[in-house]
């Protein structure tokens, strides 16, 4: 297919939500940085996380993110941005 025939194709179909809804990002568990990630950096914004600050864990690898940066990525993708394992098992 061409480029216009694809971007024919999109406007036809539209867009395809591949990510999580916002109730599983909701439910996803929160966290308390302690000493064992304080100093480490969020993967999406690279700033370190501070003991005490409030993170997002992923449940299913367990890597950590500031919760305002990591669900823009999770409600167009339904994995880690660091690992690529599927947030959620699939049912």
């Amino acid at each position: 297919m061409t480029y216009e025939e694809l971007c024919e194709l999109g406007d036809v179909v539209g867009k395809v939500t591949c990510g999580l809804t916002d109730a599983q990002i909701a439910s996803l568990p929160q966290r308390t940085i302690d000493a064992s990630v304080a100093g480490t950096k969020c993967a999406v914004c690279c700033m370190e996380f501070d003991a005490g600050e409030d993170a997002c864990e992923l449940p299913r690898c367990g890597h950590v993110y500031h919760g305002e940066c990591v669900e823009p990525w999770l409600k167009e993708n339904k994995s880690c941005p660091t690992c690529k394992t599927e947030v959620f098992e699939e049912t």
